[in-house]
């Protein structure tokens, strides 16, 4: 969660009403959560450079430059269940 969000929750005055939009980009393309959560869903085996090469470029793959699995596709799926873990961990902070 961005550090400016902490500071105006701590700051602001707790008597008034207010609305706080936070849009969290996390969860869209790149799927590049810190550790731990990155590799939480990821099948035993799948190392850092497996990672670092998949393609995350939705384009690529619809205009035929960048053919994938349903490997690849597996593991963009465990990877956004990361990202999505990493979230919760933000909100709940």
């Amino acid at each position: 969660m961005s550090n400016w969000v902490r500071r105006w929750a701590a700051e602001r005055d707790g008597k008034r009403p207010f609305f706080l939009f936070v849009n969290l980009m996390e969860a869209h393309l790149k799927y590049l959560a810190p550790a731990p959560w990155r590799h939480r869903f990821t099948e035993a085996g799948v190392d850092a450079a497996r990672v670092r090469a998949l393609n995350q470029d939705p384009w690529a793959h619809l205009t035929g430059r960048a053919p994938m699995t349903a490997q690849d596709f597996r593991l963009l799926e465990d990877l956004y269940d990361g990202e999505l873990l990493y979230l919760d961990q933000c909100l709940e902070e």
